[in-house]
Formats: structure tokens, sequence, C-alpha cells
């Protein structure tokens, strides 16, 4: 963490994603991957990002996380260019739904809240609020076959395999 660039805690708290003018490139490629992309998604605005293999998609992902740094341009968030804090700050306030969901070994509390900085109330009302409830019930009940409903504490802490 860079102590004199610290977001405030609430940040991002608006949402705004600015490119401007912003180009990178894969370390063992020549070409830029992006090139002088400029795009503002407002607050609260719903976006997809769609084109061919190769086109970029996964690649605008990678900047927002800093897994490719800028060779020019900037990505802000809510006014904040990200280049200038540092990774732990940006990574632990960003979230991204991947087009292949991936689950990890483990229970389906570490999965959801890796850092375990959640009460099981907020994670469970998290579940229901994806739809997910039901599934997690069903997949519980087949588990324990002796008819015992088991609270979201125990259901949340039901293991499941890489890739679920």
């Amino acid at each position: 963490m860079i102590e004199s660039c610290r977001p405030d805690k609430s940040w991002p708290a608006q949402g705004r994603v600015t490119f401007k003018n912003y180009s990178t490139k894969y370390k063992t490629q020549r070409d830029p991957a992006l090139k002088n992309i400029n795009i503002d998604i407002k607050p609260q605005e719903k976006i997809g990002v769609v084109g061919r293999t190769g086109a970029g998609k996964s690649t605008l992902s990678l900047a927002l996380f800093r897994l490719l740094e800028a060779t020019s341009g900037s990505i802000k968030i809510d006014g904040i260019d990200i280049s200038r804090i540092g990774l732990a700050d940006l990574r632990s306030r960003l979230g991204i739904i991947p087009q292949d969901a991936q689950a990890f070994e483990g229970s389906i509390r570490s999965n959801l809240d890796p850092f375990q900085r959640y009460s099981t109330e907020t994670l469970w009302k998290a579940i229901e609020l994806s739809h997910l409830a039901p599934h997690i019930v069903a997949m519980c009940q087949k588990e324990n076959k002796n008819g015992h409903q088991a609270t979201p504490e125990e259901m949340l802490e039901t293991k499941i395999t890489e890739n679920g």
C-alpha cells in the first residue's frame, strides 16, 4: 500500500470508470493489445463488452486490475488515476464477474469471503439477492440425508471442489 496515495475508505463510491487515451501491451508482444482507448462509463451504467476472439475484452479487465500496466494514457475510477494507488487498495475494492466463473476448493464461505470480512447474515443475504439460496439449500439437502435442515452457517461451511 502506498500510504501517501491511499483512496478514501468509501472509494469507489460512485463507480465512474474512465479510460483516456489508454494503451497497453503484453510483455511478450511488440504491438499494443489496446491502443488509444477512450471510454467513459457513468455511475450505475451497465455496459456489455463484445467482440471477436482477441479483440481485447479480457484485456480491459486485466487493465482495470492493473495486471497489465499502461504504456500511455490513464484509467480513472471516480476521478482517481488507478496507477497512483497501491495494488492492494485497488484490487481489494473492485469485483469482477468473469464469463467463466471459477470456484476454488474449500467452503462456500471461503469462496465468497476469502478475507473473512463478512458475517454469516451478510453473506447469506448476498446469496439470497443473487438467487443462489435454493441451489445451495438443495445441494446441502443432498449431502445431508438424515433430514436435518442445515442453518445458513452450516451451509456456508459446505465443502466444494475446484470449479464447483
